[in-house]
């Protein structure tokens, strides 16, 4: 993974972490990038954000679908039970 690609994943890991409508919309994206059988997502959601939100999530979605080598998790340093915890999930 790239710097700027690092920089885009830490960008939306701060952002899923906030007490907002974007907040939450990111969260559910990444929880869906971990588990997509478990955390659904609505694409519509995507209306609620911002367009550099919008911009990132599509740059991680992009990554997830050429890189099989790291789950979304991993990418940010992060067990599998952190990156649930640090979400609400775990």
């Amino acid at each position: 993974m790239n710097k700027q690609q690092h920089d885009t994943h830490s960008r939306l890991w701060v952002q899923a972490q906030t007490d907002t409508g974007q907040g939450l919309v990111v969260r559910r994206f990444l929880l869906n990038l971990f588990d997509w059988e478990t955390y659904k997502f609505d694409l519509a959601d995507f209306r609620w954000v911002d367009d550099q939100i919008f911009t990132d999530c599509m740059s991680v979605l992009d990554l997830e679908h050429c890189d099989f080598g790291q789950e979304v998790h991993e990418r940010l340093g992060l067990s599998a039970g952190q990156f649930l915890r640090v979400l609400g999930e775990g």
